[in-house]
């Protein structure tokens, strides 16, 4: 959900589909024009028209206009897309984006509001190293401007517990692949809109390039080439995740592969990062670059995944490529035709940074609006300052933090090295003041 940049990931994919998915693996379309019929599980075709295996009533949705719904807005935070959506008539609702989920997913809280009955209650684990609670939620009806969307069932998660502190808002669910599969999603990250298309009725007539996506138990991957900092280059398989906030992470076995903890010239080390399934930690530094397609992306901030359980320490990818490197294209997810096509945008060329104070913050409270100090990242500008783990944010250049968002504060700190900030912290009933001086730390 994942800007910039308290913790590293803020990851909210979801790499274990429910029980029953079967994976479709590694199909390649012999027309990417076209729209691939899956027969041996008709539900996963455009539209999702079939009944599902599990003999509930098909999913379905509805234009408000003919067979699209286009320009529809959304808000950025962390990198990830929040569209505000009706959940069975009821007041708007906060859903990101997120094609690392392999499902769609209410949060917990959201059951009686939206009077939901729950079936099949088991666990699962996301990009924490603990497993959550997971149920069956009845059918939901979500609306977006322009279009409206029937579903039979819907996971129910304690999202919000997980992550909604490190966001710092409210977040309510998430649209994962039970909604990517229904449309031609068209991700406008310029213009922050949003436009969705019938599979059967779309055409693409742009000069994007076509990257083939690999679709495995709800969850996309693409291949792409990493030049590491030893010279080797190494072609690998992604998860492509809308709600991953930075741009590239690599999972534990990968990065054990490649010795990348002891070649790469300068890190971070270690970082906290939170998920759904709690913490993880990673350390933070660059590789010469990344390609993706035709297009190059030289000296991206990476993340080396030191998780020993999760679903980054498995082995079956190499890796995960997040919003802070999508968001430097248009891009356009068909997968009725098993692909991601990709436009560069004005972003493209804009620097990758790294937050530059070594200050962690999570934001607490009923309108989290108050900020605690997470972690301090060791020989950072945050430690020079001396400030701990578990103070409170009073206020910033004599303006109460309560005025500031956390995404307006992770901006804050990532502004150009050698910007100042005086900070008021309260630490165990004393008020401290200090300054904070922003540095480049990879």
């Amino acid at each position: 959900m994942p800007i910039y940049k308290s913790l590293f990931g803020t990851a909210v994919f979801l790499l274990l589909a429910k029980a029953g998915c079967t994976p479709v693996t590694n199909l390649a379309p012999p027309d990417l024009g076209k729209p691939v019929v899956n027969a041996e599980r008709p539900e996963l075709n455009a539209g999702g028209a079939a009944e599902s295996a599990t003999g509930q009533a098909p999913a379905s949705l509805r234009f408000a206009s003919g067979t699209s719904a286009r320009g529809i807005p959304y808000e950025v935070n962390a990198n990830k897309i929040y569209l505000s959506a009706k959940v069975n008539n009821t007041a708007p609702q906060w859903f990101i984006l997120d094609s690392g989920a392999a499902f769609n997913v209410v949060d917990e809280d959201q059951v009686k509001t939206l009077g939901l009955s729950l079936s099949d209650v088991s666990a699962v684990r996301g990009a924490g190293e603990q497993s959550v609670n997971i149920a069956t939620g009845s059918a939901i009806k979500i609306d977006l401007p322009g279009v409206e969307i029937n579903e039979p069932s819907v996971t129910v998660l304690p999202v919000s517990a997980s992550i909604a502190s490190f966001e710092g808002r409210r977040v309510d669910g998430l649209l994962g692949y039970d909604f990517f599969k229904r449309f031609v999603v068209e991700i406008d990250y310029a213009a922050q809109r949003l436009n969705l298309y019938d599979p059967q009725q779309y055409n693409y007539a742009g000069a994007g390039e076509a990257i083939p996506l690999d679709i495995k138990k709800g969850h996309v991957f693409i291949s792409a080439t990493l030049s590491l900092p030893d010279g080797k280059s190494v072609v690998v398989d992604l998860l492509v995740d809308t709600g991953f906030r930075t741009g590239l992470t690599l999972n534990t076995p990968f990065v054990n592969e490649h010795r990348l903890l002891a070649s790469v010239p300068k890190k971070l080390d270690p970082v906290k990062a939170v998920g759904v399934g709690g913490e993880y930690k990673i350390a933070v530094a660059r590789i010469k670059s990344l390609k993706l397609g035709r297009h190059t992306i030289n000296s991206p901030v990476v993340g080396l995944s030191r998780a020993e359980s999760g679903v980054l320490s498995g082995g079956n990818y190499a890796g995960i490529i997040g919003a802070e490197i999508l968001r430097r294209f248009k891009v356009i997810f068909d997968y009725s035709r098993r692909r991601m096509i990709i436009e560069p945008n004005a972003h493209f060329d804009q620097p990758h940074d790294y937050d530059k104070s070594g200050l962690l913050l999570r934001a607490v409270g009923k309108n989290f609006n108050s900020f605690q100090v997470y972690q301090v990242i060791e020989n950072s500008p945050a430690a020079e300052a001396g400030l701990r783990e578990g103070d409170t944010l009073e206020a910033v250049n004599g303006t109460p933090a309560a005025t500031f968002t956390l995404e307006q504060l992770r901006r804050n700190f990532a502004q150009a090295e050698g910007t100042e900030y005086r900070l008021r912290v309260s630490r165990e009933g004393k008020l401290i003041e200090t300054k904070l001086r922003l540095r480049r730390q990879v």
